[in-house]
């Protein structure tokens, strides 16, 4: 099947119609300029859904697209993300796991494999930034605590939580989600930033290794 560009009409139309007039289709046709058949065919096939966390190579194998139009969706994904992170009552101050869960369940929810960030904090716990630092099964062979602690370094932070998902459901830590925990921490003290907590999240729910090992927030 050959997909056609957008005609300089079409184009015009999608950027003079107000945003809540569009339908799903319009924006993706306007995105990667072409016509409504192929943003269709995306959308129509649950495509769209799908693309939350994929990289270009991935995209490339799985839509109906061009390389330049793939670099596009991925872009787009991904800023998406970045504006609705904090939508909403999001806390960017973190005093407990479920401060954690909420800051991070739209960028975790959904996944099919293991993300790892870092939330780097302040003196006060009020949020600095937040890095993906893996994708992947967490285990000590593959996450290299340098590369964890090295957003806290750059930024000259005092702490950070480690979060990351059971794409399974189920939040429960792994021996190895311990053992990767503990080498964080002890890297860290080595380099006085401090592992407030290791939090992990299957669904709605999550579990602080803090916690689960005696440890207190308060």
């Amino acid at each position: 099947m050959i997909f056609h560009r957008l005609t300089a009409d079409t184009a015009q139309e999608l950027l003079e119609t107000p945003q809540h007039y569009l339908t799903d289709i319009q924006p993706l046709e306007f995105l990667l300029d072409t016509n409504p058949a192929k943003a269709a065919f995306i959308v129509e096939q649950g495509l769209l859904h799908a693309m939350k966390g994929k990289t270009v190579p991935e995209i490339l194998a799985s839509y109906p697209v061009t390389g330049w139009q793939a670099r596009i969706l991925a872009a787009a994904a991904n800023m998406s993300d970045r504006f609705n992170r904090d939508a909403g009552d999001i806390p960017t101050q973190i005093g407990c796991p479920d401060d954690v869960r909420a800051v991070m369940r739209k960028r975790l929810q959904g996944l099919l494999q293991e993300e790892l960030h870092v939330i780097v904090l302040n003196t006060r716990n009020w949020i600095v930034d937040i890095r993906q630092i893996y994708r992947g099964t967490v285990n000590s062979s593959a996450v290299r605590p340098a590369e964890v602690l090295r957003p806290a370094v750059i930024l000259n932070a005092p702490s950070i939580i480690v979060v990351h998902n059971h794409p399974s459901g189920d939040p429960t830590p792994s021996p190895e989600d311990k053992r990767v925990t503990k080498e964080i921490k002890d890297a860290g003290r080595l380099m006085d930033i401090i592992l407030l907590d290791h939090v992990v999240i299957g669904g709605e729910q999550c579990v602080s290794i803090k916690e689960l090992e005696g440890g207190k927030w308060q």
